[in-house]
């Protein structure tokens, strides 16, 4: 309570319209845009000038070896900026809040990054339940219900929407593996036909029913998916 107190304080301060803040617990992340490098540095550093006031203030610490900047822009290199007169170190990508931000924006480390956590998840699955013994049929369905398909659906409305053809075959392929385990069809099976066997929806086709629906419900904004316009107002 005495955290949401004093992160109340910097948060509800008024910013900048290109200047948002977001923070979760003691994690903090500005989302700053400018249409030149020079006006970006300008105003990257003027923030972070009005945040340190606020630390000192409340006699807090920042960590410059866990702070980093990202740049997604087509320059080729942008400007760099100073916290207590250290430059921020700069990375192609950063993780919060689970969610892999790469500076190209197309996701990729992010989904690769989950498809090595959910081929770990299906080896130590496969560990306990082959498809003719250990964990039943219904139970290995669950897990990959509950387990392997929340786990990469978190941050759906991020990373997918929309989905490319290059990312909505990774999906697939880190589905598959969990149906045949679950199914334990033949691995020349093709994906459609073990999708249709157990009445699964395709993994791509499920994150951006997600992505929609929480654009759409949480985030109430206007969302397309195939052609269908949803609006967070009717």
């Amino acid at each position: 309570m005495f955290w949401n107190l004093v992160a109340n304080e910097i948060i509800s301060e008024e910013w900048q319209p290109n200047v948002h803040l977001q923070a979760f617990a003691d994690d903090f992340i500005f989302v700053i845009s400018e249409p030149t490098g020079a006006k970006l540095k300008a105003t990257a550093q003027a923030v972070l000038t009005k945040f340190q006031h606020w630390t000192d203030k409340n006699q807090l610490k920042v960590s410059t070896e866990k702070s980093t900047t990202i740049l997604i822009s087509r320059l080729v290199s942008g400007p760099r900026v100073k916290w207590d007169n250290q430059i921020i170190k700069r990375s192609t990508s950063l993780k919060y809040l689970g969610v892999i931000i790469d500076n190209k924006l197309n996701w990729a480390d992010h989904l690769i990054n989950m498809k090595t956590k959910l081929t770990h998840l299906h080896q130590k699955i496969t560990r306990i339940a082959g498809t003719n013994w250990g964990l039943n049929k219904d139970l290995r369905r669950r897990l990959y219900k509950t387990v392997a398909e929340r786990m990469i659906l978190h941050g759906a409305a991020a990373w997918a929407y929309p989905l490319s053809a290059r990312q909505s075959r990774l999906l697939n392929s880190i589905q598959r593996k969990f149906l045949l385990n679950i199914t334990g069809a033949y691995s020349t099976t093709p994906i459609a036909a073990l999708q249709v066997i157990e009445g699964i929806l395709p993994l791509h086709i499920k994150a951006e029913q997600e992505a929609v629906y929480v654009r759409t419900a949480r985030l109430r904004k206007t969302s397309n998916y195939n052609n269908i316009h949803f609006n967070p107002n009717n």
